[in-house]
């Protein structure tokens, strides 16, 4: 077989095919196995690109094609392979990607969550929390008198002494802070008093 002896564009430009490809000037029709020599490809993967569109056949020719719609077809498809492998290499665009399905993972997960049951809407959660929170402030509030009844010992000022210890601390849980420490410091208490 005999190589392309048509006219050619004098630009050569550099793609990821074998050789450097050197466009023609003409519109000609050239068989698979001309263009395969042409481009330095095998005649399979001539007939595969076709087939996948990058390059043009004449018309429903089966082993004809438009040698510079093909050239230029080919090297658009090449060119846009290289700029994918640029950006799959580029590590700002792999970090985007990474947090794009990290994102996409998270609003996942949440949803299936949301759908077995596992995770309830604020606004379901809120009434039940404040339920709670109330209820604890009042069992903690009931704890100086009661402890008064409990305690026979326990005078008035003492009583007095732990509702204000009580009041502190739920004061201080809801702003966030730790309740204050009164009294018995770390590491002061004897062994008796811990039996």
């Amino acid at each position: 077989m005999e190589a392309y002896s048509g006219t050619v564009h004098p630009v050569i430009l550099m793609t990821n095919i074998r050789s450097p490809v050197v466009i023609p000037a003409g519109d000609e029709i050239v068989s698979g196995a001309e263009l395969a020599v042409i481009i330095g490809l095998g005649h399979k993967m001539v007939v595969n690109l076709a087939n996948d569109g990058h390059i043009i056949r004449n018309g429903n020719a089966k082993n004809q094609y438009l040698l510079r719609a093909s050239f230029k077809s080919l090297i658009a498809y090449k060119n846009a392979e290289i700029s994918t492998l640029r950006e799959e290499n580029d590590p700002q665009m792999r970090a985007a990607k990474l947090a794009i399905a990290n994102a996409d993972l998270a609003f996942k997960e949440t949803r299936n969550k949301k759908q077995s049951g596992d995770l309830i809407e604020r606004s379901e959660l809120l009434p039940c929390w404040s339920r709670v929170a109330l209820a604890t402030k009042t069992a903690l509030m009931q704890v100086p008198s009661k402890a008064r009844q409990i305690i026979p010992k326990l005078t008035r000022a003492d009583q007095k002494t732990l509702d204000k210890i009580v009041r502190e601390g739920l004061t201080n849980a809801g702003v966030g802070k730790d309740p204050p420490r009164i009294g018995i410091e770390e590491g002061s208490m004897s062994q008796e008093d811990e039996e």
